[in-house]
């Protein structure tokens, strides 16, 4: 026990304080969180055309103090909107006993008190625990005792209201009483009961070291919505508490005029009350009951009157009772809403949106075929993301929901084999789940929350809740949790109830005590696929809870759609196909093409309730594969342009949508299978157990990696044979160094298919060499200058001397495994999912090695060795096996093949061990070649020299021939006396005469006679002198070539027998038309030669 030393310095202060102000401190004191309120009292009163409601809150307080530091702040509740208007604060004592205060200086604490339901206050006034002789002092100098006796205390002694970090605090006085006066004015150490009416009575706190005020604050809380859109909405921040009580009287709403009056009393009653909700929920009074149009009234499941003629409300409208703990209390009100029966399937109201908008990204995959109608369709992928501002609903009810639709102009949409036939669905703040169709509804009954009541018919007082309080369920998997707070607190049944850091009502009231878990808030439950799956195109309703959108006009709700679904054009009747029709006709679908071009409108969601929306649509090539080309229409109409899209490439299109166009790139490119039920066992599918959730992925990395194995799976079919790479093509090319003039290094050129539905992410391959070791003592250095799948870059690795499974390597010997033999081993980081053409290049440098070769024999039998450099080419090594291996290269020569430049090796086993020696020469300096132009000139020209040559002979020969032919006809036809039967000339008589002119010596001429000498001109007269022929007859003739005359007989010798001077053979001229034929002809072959030399074009 203390003793009164310790509190010396307390007695000497002021025991009068002067009164105390309203007044908020420039300074903050120290802050902290702890539970103190222990009782809690809000009443109010709305008043029409007003934008605040009068609200006075009532709070116990209780302080340990033991854990409590004076002058620090506790904080109560938050600020919010709220305007502190008065505050007062008084003590009480143990026993809840207010201690002595004026009622007229004092009002807030008289209302508190009887709020609150206090005892009556004590006639001790709180100064009194400080110093008594001193008050028993002032009191007895009074003639009397009136009000004015006992002022206002100081903040100092009780503490002040104050607001600080945007919270209501309460500052903690800076002066606490004696703890042995603490329970009474007297005492002699230890804590003595007051003789009171209520000493009966068993105090709330026991004899804990507690000390007790009671506090009234006045405050102006705002309207946060008010109709035509919406309801009239009251937030009341409130402190955590477990008795918690309200009283709340509204303005009656309008009253109706005889003339528009309905006939019916039932309306009649109705339009005399409000539909009222309050969160959390508010237990009215027993006393309390409906009006009789409560039964005929269609209500929400969250949408029921709260409205009661409770007692203290005059004109019967208003709300009072108790409700649970929380950190807000929001109460709504609003005229009934008649004839809305759109939520009368899921039990949900649906919300106006004034302002939509949205992105659309419709990402293009391949070609795909419809399960039921056998069409091929566009396989997109659509993601949908919107914005929703100034979400509105007249009404009370709380958890609405909003329909989202997909639209497909001329086209159906249709879930895909092997992806899960479902919406991934993901909400922003105010999401509570989604339904499709109101297909999800429990088959009975019993799964609806049962944690609420029935409604209360007239005769029959309400004790709890209605059941259409709060929605039957979140979402379509939602399970009914019965709610600890739905109890009037307190009571004996609650156990150890803590005020932790739990979520708000807000944030987790009403719509979080219906969910079976937390993780469902946020992001919907995937639902169970089944047999019945509802088609995309049936509208999606949203769940969400308006508690969480506030203020309305700028509240903003995101939701994010997204999914993988095939479009099919719609098959039209047969139709003429005219101007108007055309594009129409161009999107009917034709099962027996399955190649032909695909014309299909981009489908959008469309928010239905919406006002103005406005929808940016982006389209996307993602077709891996060139076996389709996707043309974009940026606009809906008809006439309207497209343009080609290329792979991995975007385009926007029109507010108004547009349309896509799928074409093959090829007459002769197949069409790819159809989905094919064959997946991974771990993808995700509708074939997974109901059991386990379903939840939508969170990444587009992840989402791109599945795509791409599904367009792969669409185009290749899956592997049901032995692993294995089917082939593998190697190409080698020499390299040669700067001032080499052998080549050092070669490349190898690798292209090999990608094994499938492997359970390694990584191809393996080895490089080996020959020989343990090379002449030098050192290893060929390998460099992997590029790998690659499909050009596009592969992570790659490299080990030295890797330790290899003996049991496996069949092919390869065991000499041969030592860590010298091996150079490296490579890893290629491949997706198991993937396919395509992998190509690895990589380069070795090493240098050749000197060998002796036999060349060949010689003429006299002997062989001739010559030097030449051997190269040990190093092709990879595969850990599975390999269908066949083709090496190529780019040598001039291969003596194991002559006929192709090309090794070939067939079915090799895994870790085949593949050697080649190259052997190389040092090439032979010859003269200079000779330019291939001037080289073709002289090898047509040699082949046809001989040709030309006897061609010119056999003409030259031929010309000569007809020459001699032409001179011996010449010759049988001259007349000479050596002709025929020139021996059978008769006798000649030698006739003597004078010639008197000059004669030709030389030229012997005929005998000649002159009459005349002195003439110039001497005639010449020939006188033959042979004897005319006899006519003898022809009997007495002989026959011819017999002389009768012997030659010495004759009478002219032969040497003086003379030719006629007219015989004589012109040789030059024979000669020139020897010469002109011969030309002739070579000017034919000279022609012959041209055109030749110019085919196949003509001679110039």
């Amino acid at each position: 026990m203390s003793t009164p030393s310790t509190f010396s310095s307390r007695h000497s202060r002021t025991i009068s304080p002067p009164p105390s102000t309203t007044g908020t401190s420039t300074i903050s004191p120290q802050t902290s969180r702890l539970n103190i309120v222990t009782r809690l009292a809000i009443e109010g009163k709305a008043k029409r055309d007003e934008a605040n409601v009068a609200i006075k809150m009532y709070l116990k307080l209780t302080l340990p103090v033991d854990s409590i530091t004076p002058g620090s702040a506790i904080l109560l509740f938050k600020e919010e909107s709220v305007k502190i208007l008065d505050h007062e604060v008084h003590p009480l004592d143990n026993n809840s006993v207010p201690y002595h205060f004026s009622s007229a200086d004092s009002p807030l604490l008289h209302n508190a008190a009887r709020a609150l339901n206090l005892p009556a206050r004590s006639a001790i006034p709180y100064s009194t625990l400080f110093d008594q002789s001193t008050i028993n002092s002032s009191r007895a100098s009074s003639s009397t005792s009136s009000n004015s006796d006992h002022p206002h205390l100081d903040n100092r002694y009780t503490g002040h209201i104050l607001v600080t970090g945007y919270h209501v605090s309460f500052v903690l006085p800076k002066e606490f009483p004696p703890k042995y006066k603490q329970n009474g004015i007297e005492g002699d150490g230890h804590s003595q009961r007051r003789t009171t009416p209520s000493r009966s009575r068993r105090g709330s706190i026991g004899e804990k070291n507690v000390i007790m005020f009671m506090a009234g604050i006045s405050l102006m809380v705002p309207y946060l919505s008010s109709p035509p859109r919406a309801p009239w909405l009251l937030s009341i921040p409130t402190p955590r508490c477990l008795q918690n009580n309200l009283k709340l009287r509204l303005f009656p709403p309008n009253a109706t005029n005889s003339s528009t009056q309905s006939i019916s009393s039932t309306e009649a009653e109705t339009d005399a009350t409000w539909d009222m909700t309050a969160d959390p929920h508010v237990t009215r009074s027993p006393g309390s009951r409906r009006p009789s149009s409560y039964l005929h009234q269609n209500f929400a499941d969250d949408e029921s009157s709260d409205s009661a003629s409770a007692p203290g409300f005059p004109d019967g409208v208003g709300i009072q009772g108790t409700f649970p703990s929380t950190e807000r209390v929001r109460v709504r009100w609003a005229a009934p809403v008649r004839g809305v029966d759109d939520g009368a399937r899921d039990g949900r109201r649906r919300v106006g949106v004034e302002n939509a908008r949205a992105e659309m990204s419709c990402t293009i995959l391949g070609r795909g075929r419809d399960r039921g109608s056998k069409k091929d369709g566009v396989l997109m992928r659509l993601e949908y993301t919107g914005s929703c501002s100034s979400i509105w609903f007249p009404g009370v009810a709380t958890l609405l929901g909003m329909d989202v639709a997909l639209e497909a102009k001329n086209a159906e949409v249709t879930w895909v084999r092997g992806h899960d036939p479902k919406w991934t669905i993901v909400g922003g703040a105010g999401y509570t789940g989604h339904e499709i169709g109101g297909t999800m509804h429990p088959k009975d009954g019993m799964e609806r929350q049962q944690s609420f009541d029935p409604p209360t018919p007239v005769d029959k007082p309400s004790t709890g809740p209605s059941m259409h309080q709060t929605p039957s369920r979140q979402d379509s998997t939602s399970a009914s949790i019965p709610s600890l707070l739905r109890v009037s607190l307190p009571a004996q049944n609650v156990g150890e109830f803590t005020f932790d850091t739990s979520a708000t009502p807000s944030e987790a009231g009403m719509s979080s005590l219906l969910s079976a878990d937390g993780g469902s808030r946020g992001r919907s439950r995937a639902p169970t696929a089944h047999a019945d799956t509802p088609s995309p195109s049936v509208p999606i309703t949203v769940h969400l809870n308006i508690n969480d959108l506030l203020p309305p006009h700028k509240n903003v709700f995101t939701v994010t759609i997204s999914g993988v679904v095939l479009v099919t054009p719609r098959t039209q009747l047969p139709a003429p196909v005219n101007a108007n029709n055309s594009h129409d006709s161009s999107l009917s679908s034709d099962s027996d093409d399955g190649r032909r071009e695909l014309i299909v409108s981009l489908p959008r969601f469309r928010v239905l309730a919406s006002d103005d929306e406005e929808i940016d649509t982006t389209v996307r090539n993602g077709i891996d594969a060139g076996y389709d080309a996707v043309d974009v229409y940026s606009s809906a109409d008809p006439k309207a342009r497209k343009a080609e899209l290329a792979r991995s490439g975007r385009s926007k299109v029109g507010a108004e949508g547009g349309r896509v166009a799928l074409r093959p790139t090829s007459p002769s490119t197949f069409a790819p299978p159809p989905h094919r039920n064959g997946r991974r066992d771990d993808s995700e599918g509708p074939s997974r157990p109901p059991s386990r959730p379903l939840t939508p992925s969170d990444s587009r990395a992840g989402s791109s990696s599945a795509l791409r194995e599904t367009i792969l799976s669409s185009i290749r079919p899956r592997r049901d044979g032995p692993l294995m790479i089917p082939s593998v093509a190697a190409t080698v090319t020499p390299l040669l160094s700067v001032g080499s003039d052998l080549p050092d290094a070669y490349a190898v050129h690798v292209v090999l298919p990608a094994p499938v539905d492997t359970d390694d992410e990584w191809l393996e391959f080895g490089l080996a060499q020959p020989s343990p070791q090379t002449d030098n003592g050192r290893p060929p250095r390998v460099e992997i200058a590029s790998a690659s799948l499909d050009g596009v870059p592969l992570r790659y690795e490299t080990a030295v001397a890797p330790k290899l499974d003996q049991n496996s390597m069949s092919a390869l010997a065991f000499e041969q495994m030592s860590s010298k033999e091996w150079i490296t081993w490579v890893r290629l980081h491949i997706n198991p999912a993937s396919s395509g053409t992998v190509e690895v290049v990589y380069i070795v440098r090493q240098k050749p090695t000197r060998e002796a070769k036999l060349v060949g024999a010689t003429s006299k039998g002997k062989e001739k060795v010559k030097d030449v450099h051997a190269m040990n080419v190093i092709l990879p090594t595969f850990n599975i096996p390999v269908g066949w291996l083709r090496v190529d290269s780019n040598l001039p020569h291969h003596q194991s093949l002559p006929c192709a430049r090309r090794l070939l090796k067939y079915a090799l086993e895994e870790y085949f061990y593949t050697q080649l020696r190259v052997h190389i020469g040092r090439p032979v300096v010859d003269a200079p070649p000779i330019p291939p132009s001037v080289s073709r000139l002289f090898r047509v020209s040699m082949s046809t020299a001989p040709s030309l040559f006897f061609l010119v002979l056999f003409l030259l020969t031929l010309g000569m021939n007809n020459d001699l032919g032409r001179i011996g006809r010449s010759l049988d036809s001259c007349s000479t006396i050596l002709g025929s039967g020139w021996d059978n000339v008769s006798p000649t008589v030698t006739v003597t005469a004078t010639v008197v002119s000059r004669t030709e010596e030389g030229s012997p001429g005929p005998t000649v006679s002159a009459a005349d000498a002195s003439s110039q001109q001497t005639p010449i007269t020939i006188i033959d002198v042979t004897s005319p022929p006899s006519n003898r007859p022809p009997e007495s003739e002989k026959k011819p070539g017999k002389s009768p005359y012997k030659e010495r007989s004759a009478l002219l010798p032969l040497r003086h027998l003379r030719l006629p001077t007219s015989i004589r053979i012109d040789f030059p001229v024979l000669a020139h038309h020897a010469m002109d034929t011969v030309m002739d002809g070579l000017s034919v072959v000279w022609q012959i030669c041209r055109k030749i030399y110019h085919f196949p074009l003509g001679p110039p």
